[in-house]
């Protein structure tokens, strides 16, 4: 091939190998849930929480945690992480004394006026101080600094792992130095059930400790009971993180952990439980069993027949009718999750299944329907029309899905006939476009 022809060629297979990219290069996209506001609990019993945020004066901190424990009473604590790293031993009596220890950032900035990658480092930084101070996981709550936020800061904190951002429903600008009596009047005059007290533990909140004995007091009389924002919202605090592993489903993490499924699409505010991915992070309710080991040694069949007839009849009549391949014991449907990279003509043939089969199972009428981390039935025997209840209209015959790449193959053999070469020298002449690329063949990438 000659110098001017090789170089031609070279700008051709990088146009081709940007398209074959864009075109059959699977890339993982990860959807996150928007952080969910939370003003105020559920209404239907007298329950309240007290949260506390900030946490950089110690001396305070400890006046309010010698206060709620007096009382027996739990409260959520929001603390930035320069104030558990200033104070550790604060941060290990909230934890130690049974509160909740959410995140309230890093440094008490506005969020508002940070970058993604700032906000990612805020959330983390913290998380980062709080595992160190107290050898434990921070709860999975967030309160902005200021209660500023908008739109793009509750996506952000969703990404970062925070499916709630609190805000309160009764502010008591404790932080103002009010007196006593000032801050309980804010309190017993606006509580309803369900309310979320805020108050501080910073150098400001002067008056703070010495409110709350008359507060619960009052509270407490009124019939009203004391817990944290996720024992109030929940029922119980999320407790330890499982990693979504492929052909999961959420009905099985569930069951595996000894929980329900409708207290994992609580914890984790989701939306649809059958769309969960690969990669995932589910929250579990706090005390939720630990994983269990599969059982090594099933029980055998609870009811085997233990005097199976000896001397069956030698002459039976013949069924009139026979199957000639029955299948008793068909094989049951597997799960899969889809990995970055497959197409479903890979994943049929890794099965050892046929791709209409395949289609037909998951009711894939679109090949970019398909996406990583979905969960894809794998038929143990061949799905039948009827019975998979699709109307005529929505078979689709194999041949209907070979437009999916026909432009594309006819792209390339156009290319390839410009400059007087085949396709496969186009393709074996250049290592890095992609071999598996099928010439004449049907290709049902997934994206």
């Amino acid at each position: 091939m000659s110098g001017r022809k090789r170089t031609t060629l070279s700008k051709v297979l990088f146009s081709i190998t940007v398209s074959l990219t864009v075109l059959i290069a699977l890339t993982p996209i990860q959807i996150y849930a928007a952080s969910q506001v939370i003003r105020q609990g559920p209404g239907d019993e007298r329950q309240v929480a007290l949260t506390f945020d900030d946490g950089y004066s110690a001396h305070i901190t400890d006046e309010v945690l010698d206060v709620l424990a007096e009382y027996e009473i739990s409260a959520t604590f929001f603390l930035n992480g320069e104030a558990i790293e200033d104070h550790p031993a604060q941060a290990r009596r909230v934890v130690n004394e049974g509160h909740e220890l959410a995140n309230h950032s890093h440094t008490h900035r506005d969020f508002t006026e940070l970058s993604a990658e700032e906000i990612f480092e805020e959330l983390y930084l913290t998380e980062k101080a709080a595992l160190e101070a107290t050898g434990q996981e921070m709860s999975r709550l967030f309160r902005a600094p200021y209660g500023s936020f908008n739109q793009e800061i509750l996506n952000l904190v969703g990404e970062g792992g925070y499916p709630y951002t609190i805000q309160w429903t009764i502010d008591t600008l404790d932080w103002q130095g009010p007196s006593p009596e000032t801050i309980y009047n804010r309190v017993v005059s606006d509580v309803v059930p369900g309310a979320i007290v805020l108050m501080h533990v910073n150098h400001e909140a002067v008056n703070t400790a010495a409110a709350l004995p008359s507060i619960i007091e009052e509270l407490t009389a009124r019939g009203y009971e004391f817990g944290t924002v996720s024992e109030m919202i929940f029922g119980t605090e999320p407790g330890e993180v499982h990693i979504v592993q492929a052909g999961e489903t959420l009905y099985g993490i569930a069951t595996d952990y000894g929980t329900t499924v409708d207290i994992l699409v609580e914890i984790n505010d989701l939306e649809d439980p059958n769309m969960i991915y690969e990669g995932q992070e589910i929250l579990l309710p706090e005390g939720v069993d630990e994983e269990p080991e599969p059982d090594p040694d099933p029980d055998p069949d609870p009811d085997p027949d233990p005097d199976p007839d000896p001397d069956p009849d030698p002459d039976p009549d013949p069924d009139p009718d026979p199957d000639p391949d029955p299948d008793p014991d068909p094989e049951p449907d597997e799960k899969y999750s889809v990995q970055a990279g497959d197409s479903l003509q890979s994943i049929a043939e890794d099965f050892e299944i046929y791709l209409e089969d395949l289609l037909i199972a998951n009711r894939i009428q679109n090949p970019r329907d398909v996406y990583v981390g979905m969960t894809l039935t794998i038929p143990g025997e061949t799905p039948d029309p009827e019975e998979e209840g699709l109307e005529e209209e929505e078979w689709l015959d194999p041949s209907d899905y070979q437009d999916s790449w026909r432009d594309a193959q006819e792209s390339i053999r156009q290319l390839a006939s410009g400059y007087s070469v085949t396709i496969e020298e186009l393709i074996n002449e250049d290592s890095q476009l992609n071999h598996n690329l099928r010439i004449d063949q049907s290709l049902i990438q997934v994206y």
